[in-house]
């Protein structure tokens, strides 16, 4: 089975779990936190990664972080039940697809969108409600600047992908000008 059908299976149980928005928000963040100290101490990813240190010496490990770091009791049993399962290195990976399944829960969307230069608060307002209308669900944007674009916007959500940018305007105007 693929590293991603598995996180997917543990944060559909996690989310299954955890109902309240206290609790997830607790989770979301113990998790983001787990994730960023796998990511930043490479050393600790590779004692969890590593099938040749023993179950025993990865508990010794976990029990020491969770003693310092004192997370929610549900994020100390999912931690251990991970570890058992031998899937604590794919903590990144569980809490992107928790992430999701939060959001897809709650009817959220992402729309990852490119503008030519910053936008205004009003404009950002006007776009997020504009793909709100078009999506029907609530939209969380992610703006990122790409001068190459000329102008407009570009816009993806999911596979989908809205181009409002002048250089594709203008890309189109050239093809129809050729033939």
């Amino acid at each position: 089975m693929s590293s991603q059908k598995v996180a997917q299976r543990y944060a559909t149980a996690l989310a299954d779990l955890t109902l309240d928005a206290t609790a997830q928000a607790t989770i979301r963040n113990e998790l983001s936190t787990m994730s960023q100290w796998m990511k930043e101490y490479p050393d600790l990813y590779a004692v969890f990664a590593n099938p040749a240190i023993s179950r025993w010496q990865k508990e010794k490990v976990l029990r020491a972080l969770i003693e310092r770091w004192k997370p929610s009791r549900y994020t100390q049993n999912f931690l251990r039940l991970l570890l058992r399962n031998e899937r604590l290195h794919e903590v990144a990976n569980i809490y992107a697809a928790y992430l999701r399944e939060l959001d897809q829960r709650q009817g959220i969307t992402t729309a990852n969108v490119t503008t030519a230069r910053p936008l205004r608060e009003d404009e950002r307002s006007e776009l997020q409600a504009q793909l709100e209308k078009l999506t029907g669900k609530r939209v969380r944007l992610q703006v990122k600047t790409d001068p190459a674009i000329l102008g407009g916007v570009v816009a993806q959500i999911g596979s989908e992908v809205y181009d409002g940018s002048i250089l594709t305007q203008l890309e189109n105007l050239r093809k129809k000008l050729s033939q």
